[in-house]
């Protein structure tokens, strides 16, 4: 498989995360509504999937490309604070200095200069992120990378065309929007049989259709910019690595690590396109770890491919043949003490 990135740009508010496994879905549909587009029916590709992946789709990360090259910002790992931080101080500093590194949850990784270990990088709370992306004339204001809002929706009995109890009162979720110059990077493993601008031109589809909650009232939009590029993700991690730092939710292999350094993602997943209005349109969640987690393989043999982790059956009670990408890329990267 060869990796690409596609660079998007928020158009709108979203309902749902940009996480992998939801792009992976998304884009399943768009080929079964259009067995044209990539030349591949989705059932026979579907069927490999276990044991041969045909694509594998990154969760979005925030992205600036200059003349001097590109820098991504990724999530911060899912680690200890003792393999971020020196062990120099104590006491009051030592507290204060935690609290204010909880804070910074992206981390920056410039191509020229590649991911070799978590400690002694440079970490950013939200609002430097935004201030170190933005143009400098913008930075007399106070504004982040991405931020949550609430929503108000009011469900009307038809009945007496008013809200109420009984499930008609209103109530509010969340949305997330980013800032309005964002522009966001997704990273794509594709099978060499399978088209790379076929592959873009899913997802431009499905940025104009919008995906996730609320897709219908035009959340979910993006579009994308420029042309897809390959990339060898290899090239922004250590070249002697002894752990995986994952880019989408994953599943990790039975038996296959020493150890998986996490935050806990829990998929409720439920069915899109056709299948929403079905009589049982939820799937069996899925515990997974979320993108951000550092995989130490019990050996190297993990290093020979570009990805990890498995594809997750037995989902769904409406459609048997349902699967979920419960696979992650990686960048390879070196953690001390291990």
């Amino acid at each position: 498989m060869r990796t690409f990135q596609l660079f998007i740009r928020p158009l709108s508010a979203f309902g749902t995360s940009i996480k992998g496994d939801t792009l992976f879905g998304l884009f399943c549909w768009t080929i079964k509504n259009d067995p044209e587009l990539i030349g591949y029916a989705l059932d026979t590709l579907i069927e490999e999937y276990a044991s041969h992946p045909y694509l594998i789709v990154s969760s979005a990360f925030p992205v600036m490309k200059t003349e001097g090259g590109t820098t991504y910002f990724f999530k911060k790992p899912s680690l200890p604070i003792s393999c971020f931080l020196e062990d120099k101080i104590s006491g009051c500093e030592k507290i204060q200095q935690r609290k204010r590194f909880k804070k910074q949850i992206w981390m920056p990784v410039d191509e020229k200069a590649p991911l070799h270990s978590f400690k002694g990088r440079e970490y950013y709370d939200d609002e430097k992120a935004a201030d170190v992306l933005f143009s400098k004339a913008s930075r007399n204001r106070s504004f982040f990378l991405k931020s949550q809002y609430l929503h108000l929706h009011n469900s009307i009995n038809r009945l007496t065309n008013a809200t109420g109890e009984e499930g008609f009162a209103p109530f509010a979720v969340n949305n997330t929007m980013y800032h309005p110059s964002s522009m966001l990077v997704i990273f794509i493993a594709i099978d060499t049989k399978i088209s790379p601008e076929k592959v873009q031109m899913a997802f431009e589809r499905i940025g104009l259709l919008g995906f996730g909650r609320d897709a219908s009232t035009g959340l979910g939009r993006f579009e994308v910019c420029g042309s897809i590029e390959e990339i060898n993700l290899s090239a922004l991690g250590a070249q002697s690595p002894n752990a995986c730092y994952t880019l989408s939710p994953v599943v990790p292999e039975k038996k296959r690590y020493r150890g998986v350094y996490t935050s806990p993602f829990v998929r409720f997943g439920k069915h899109g396109d056709t299948f929403a209005k079905s009589l049982n349109p939820f799937k069996n969640p899925v515990l997974m770890a979320d993108e951000g987690a550092v995989a130490v393989p019990k050996n190297t043999e993990v290093f020979n491919k570009n990805w990890i982790g498995e594809a997750v059956k037995n989902l769904s009670k409406t459609e048997p043949c349902t699967i979920a990408q419960g696979y992650s890329l990686y960048i390879p990267v070196y953690l001390e003490g291990v």
